[in-house]
């Protein structure tokens, strides 16, 4: 159970992963995110099965269905393309996703983890990432007495909108978790 609540983890931390000498800092989150895959899926072969209602329910859910439908598009139309080589990478991230997101449903049907985990955990990134790019703004402010916007900014990810997006995005969960777990009286 616990090696369950370690793979959410890492698969909800892998944006924070340092770039290891990487040029592209995005490029250690795509191989790191395809081991992960590899490990949950050896995780989960060892696991209880599913029961066929809830295969079926997987199976047959939209958001699984609607992805498989656009991995499907999106082979037929690597052979109309006109840089098949980047097509082919692009795909093989789109699938890296596809996989990601199976095993997540997997785990969330197999009730091998609780909503309440993985919302805390985003939380606790948006924390994280405001921390960094607070930080990082008032170093710059301090050197450069300048106000505005700049590379210092883009916190933990590698670009500014990328990082403010990402901020965005985790605010629900920050205000789920105050009024649940701050609003106690």
């Amino acid at each position: 159970m616990i090696i369950n609540y370690l793979i959410i983890f890492l698969f909800l931390t892998i944006s924070y992963l340092p770039n290891f000498g990487s040029v592209d800092r995005s490029q250690v989150q795509w191989v790191s995110l395809n081991i992960l895959n590899l490990l949950a899926f050896v995780n989960i072969y060892f696991q209880k099965p599913l029961s066929k209602d809830r295969i079926k329910y997987l199976v047959q859910s939209k958001i699984v269905l609607s992805y498989a439908t656009f991995i499907s598009i999106s082979l037929i139309s690597i052979s109309y393309s006109l840089n098949q080589i980047e097509s082919l990478v692009t795909i093989t991230r789109y699938i890296t996703i596809f996989l990601s997101l199976l095993i997540l449903f997997y785990m969330y049907l197999n009730q091998e983890i609780k909503l309440d985990f993985i919302i805390i955990i985003l939380a606790l990134g948006a924390f994280l990432e405001s921390l960094v790019i607070n930080t990082n703004f008032l170093n710059a402010f301090e050197i450069s007495q300048e106000f505005g916007r700049s590379q210092y900014n883009k916190g933990l990810t590698s670009n500014i909108n990328i990082a403010a997006f990402s901020m965005t995005m985790k605010v629900p969960f920050v205000v789920y978790c105050i009024i649940k777990y701050l609003n106690k009286n």
